[in-house]
Parts: structure tokens; sequence; C-alpha cells
């Protein structure tokens, strides 16, 4: 029904090198991070048996997540896939400074992830997930879940908190015409912020700054969310 395909294009417009991965099902990436050393990282879901070169994958029900890394010559790939009973998707990826992958989704009734198991609260929970230490067959996996998300039930996700350095801000619910971001050290002096935000996702690097607590404000039109960051 729908097949997933990978395209390298040079400066000029010419491609260099593309690729289709796939099954017979509807298949679907979302997102796509390429890392310095020419390896790339993506995410998506698929259904019943997907293939990607000589590995193959197949969905517990509906429909299950995966995340694929590729060397820069796209072999070497590891394939990963996780889910349960009903439907999962991933709606978004990043690699941080440490080689983590931090991707974003939704799921329908429960959803395993590693060790993990949720339960979701209505018909769609979302998850926010990281794969640490990612190597073939040797990763450690993370994860949250939150549901019933408004602008009067904001979640706030720090990674990593503790941190030595850079930092993403994922702002989970939805904002209002109005809602402000701040973050402040200790000492009350400002060291970000922005008004009407309509982004959610937002990184501060903090290493030049002292070592210390940092308190995040997310404010709204009727209720402020505070986070605490701890520098290393």
């Amino acid at each position: 029904m729908q097949d997933i395909f990978i395209t390298k294009i040079n400066h000029n417009g010419k491609v260099i090198k593309a690729n289709s991965y796939g099954g017979s099902g509807s298949d679907k990436s979302n997102s796509i991070f390429a890392k310095s050393d020419g390896s790339i990282v993506f995410v998506g879901y698929f259904q019943g048996e997907a293939t990607f070169d000589n590995k193959s994958i197949i969905a517990n029900n509906q429909s299950d997540v995966f995340i694929a890394v590729f060397d820069e010559n796209r072999k070497d790939n590891m394939i990963l896939s996780f889910g349960d009973i009903s439907q999962e998707k991933i709606n978004s990826l990043i690699c941080d400074h440490n080689n983590n992958i931090i991707f974003t989704g939704s799921f329908r009734k429960s959803f395993t992830f590693g060790s993990e198991y949720y339960v979701s609260n209505g018909r769609d929970d979302i998850f926010i997930a990281k794969l640490r230490n990612v190597k073939e067959n040797n990763y450690q996996t993370q994860a949250n879940s939150y549901s019933s998300i408004s602008s009067e039930n904001i979640k706030i996700q720090v990674i990593p908190n503790p941190t030595n350095g850079k930092i993403d801000i994922y702002i989970l619910g939805i904002l209002d015409e109005h809602t402000d971001i701040d973050l402040k050290d200790i000492f009350g002096r400002t060291i970000f912020t922005k008004k009407d935000i309509i982004k959610n996702h937002f990184d501060i690097n903090l290493s030049g700054k002292n070592n210390g607590i940092y308190l995040l404000t997310i404010k709204t039109q009727n209720k402020t969310f505070i986070e605490k960051i701890i520098k290393q």
C-alpha cells in the first residue's frame, strides 16, 4: 500500500543514492536525522511485515513503530521495532550530543517499549522515549507517557536533566496564544526568554553557564508551570 524511501541529493540537485523499504502493508517514515559521521537515523511505523535490506520486522497487530540506524554507506544497519496489540505511531526524532535517540509519538490502548509497559487513559495517548547507548543488540530504553493534554494541563520534559551542556525542552500540550517561556538562574538572571511561543520544542545550550539550579517557567493565560533544571 505504502513504502518508505530515502534519497540523498548533492548540492547540485543530483541524486546520489536512493533506497526503498517496507512490505505489503502501509509503511511510513515521519522523521529522519543525519548525523555528523554520515550515518542516519529514521523512524516511523509499519503494518504487517517490513523489510529493510536483509532484515525484517513484524508488527504485533495493527501497526508498530520502528527505529532504523544506517551507517554512511547504508550498511551495518540496526532495525528495532516496538509496540503492542493496537496502533502506535512515531512523529518526530532527534539525536542529542551523546548519540541518544529521542523520539515522540502516540499509542492506542497500550504500548510496550523495552521492559516498560504503558496503558492509555483514553483513545490515544502520547509518549516521549529515549534509546541510550545504541549499538547492535545493546541499548537501554527510557520513556514517559501523557494523556488528556490541554493548555490547562501542560507537561514539561527536559532532556537530559541533570545536564552538563545542551538541553532539549519539550512542552507537551496545546499552547494558547499567550504562552511564554522563561529560563532563569537561581539568582533570577534571565538565560532565555520568549513570549507568545508557538513551538513545542526548544534547545538551549548551558555549556558556558555556571553549575547549579535553573528554573524553567512556562506561563499560559491561566496557569504557570515551573521545572527545575540542574547544570553539573
